[in-house]
């Protein structure tokens, strides 16, 4: 990680990010059935020039909404609880989704939806070089980490682990 990689920083990284974040957010992707439902493409919430990245499932209807990551009533539970733990969301975290739409009635993003998706949350994670990812559920960390698949959610919660996706 670089040394310009810090909260509030600028260089190359965050500038490359921001132009990822609009080219996503305002350049219309079709590559999924997804797409004919949403309301906007929901790219993240938060700083990229965090050292830590949060990743959950899929927009909720605020989320979509809004255009916004984790703005619901999860993201509020997850905003108090990560202030509670010193944790300033939007200053200390850049938080993602594994698909950018919203699935209808809230169910789990299909494959195919989560293989479409997938390519913009590496380059995301590429461009921040997050040290540390928090998994929002099952789904994110199944999909991140194919090598946990088989592990219990319950048994993985507050640990850390390494994983060689992420040197």
């Amino acid at each position: 990680m670089s040394g310009t990689h810090r909260p509030g920083a600028s260089g190359p990284g965050l500038a490359g990010y921001s132009v990822f974040r609009e080219a996503l957010a305002t350049g219309g992707c079709r590559l999924c059935a997804l797409a004919g439902n949403r309301t906007r493409i929901v790219v993240d919430r938060g700083n990229p020039g965090a050292r830590a990245m949060a990743i959950g499932e899929a927009p909720g209807v605020e989320e979509d909404r809004r255009g916004l990551a984790f703005v619901g009533r999860g993201g509020r539970l997850f905003d108090q609880l990560a202030r509670e733990a010193a944790i300033e969301p939007d200053r200390d975290l850049l938080i993602a989704n594994i698909v950018k739409c919203r699935p209808p009635d809230n169910r789990v993003p299909r494959p195919e939806e989560v293989a479409a998706c997938l390519p913009y949350l590496r380059q995301q994670i590429e461009l921040v070089q997050p040290v540390v990812i928090a998994f929002l559920g099952a789904t994110a960390l199944r999909t991140l980490c194919p090598a946990m698949a088989r592990s219990a959610m319950r048994d993985l919660v507050g640990r850390l682990f390494a994983d060689p996706e992420f040197p």
